[in-house]
């Protein structure tokens, strides 16, 4: 069954919208982002499938419990992809509650990770962790918590610690929403140069008043020429279709 969902002009719209709205769309702002939507395909457990994906060729995993996983590649850029989940979860009705990017170079000598969490409620704040692949230190972290990684702006209740590996781990939490957070470090890690490459995104999404959940996990494939996408939902008192589809 096919359903519609944003590109081009909708797509940044909508992605506008749920930053706006703290990554979940109210009637009208869905209304709204509703006027672009060209069509998408659920996957065998409820799940988006990013448009134009061959649902026959998807790689469906047996339910386990109560989730199942669908697998499949796109030649969509990560960035793309990324884009569209977070848009076509929320407009199934979820709240994004986990985002996370991490970037590396051959070398290991720039990149990192970037990970937030947020609770349930628009008041809880936003939990942020960095963890620079650059082994450095004599930053001050009121302008940068280390190379290609740019102080928050209003961050609360920052803190450091160094591992015993001397890898460094930076948190702090802000009334941002995830998707604000991913934004402003995805500009940041993409600023790093060339050399950088975005090879992981991943996103936890709940759906508000039940117990159905989902994660949506990104990675680069075929040497950066594809992406693979990995879409589990989980409800316990389903197995099967569970993502909120009709």
């Amino acid at each position: 069954m096919k359903h519609a969902f944003i590109q081009g002009a909708g797509l940044a719209l909508a992605i506008s919208l749920l930053a706006a709205c703290g990554e979940s769309a109210s009637e009208g702002d869905t209304a709204d982002a509703e006027a672009a939507l060209p069509e998408f395909e659920l996957l065998a457990n409820g799940a988006p499938a990013y448009p134009g994906t061959d649902i026959a060729g998807t790689d469906v995993r047996e339910p386990q419990n109560n989730s199942q996983r669908v697998e499949y590649l796109t030649d969509a850029s990560i960035f793309e992809v990324a884009d569209f989940y977070r848009a076509a979860m929320v407009d199934q009705g979820y709240e994004i509650r986990t985002l996370r990017i991490s970037g590396s170079s051959d070398t290991s000598d720039a990149g990192g990770s970037v990970s937030t969490d947020r609770g349930s409620g628009t008041e809880t704040p936003t939990r942020v962790s960095i963890n620079p692949d650059m082994i450095d230190d004599g930053y001050e972290m009121g302008e940068n918590y280390a190379e290609g990684f740019p102080a928050y702006p209003g961050a609360a209740n920052l803190s450091e610690r160094v591992t015993p590996r001397g890898n460094r781990n930076i948190t702090f939490e802000t009334s941002d929403t995830p998707g604000e957070v991913y934004e402003f470090y995805r500009e940041a890690i993409q600023g790093q140069g060339e050399d950088v490459v975005v090879r992981a995104i991943s996103m936890g999404l709940v759906y508000p008043g039940d117990r159905r959940t989902a994660t949506i996990s990104l990675n680069d494939a075929n040497n950066g020429r594809q992406v693979r996408v990995n879409a589990t939902t989980a409800d316990p008192d389903q197995v099967g279709p569970v993502a909120g589809g009709e």
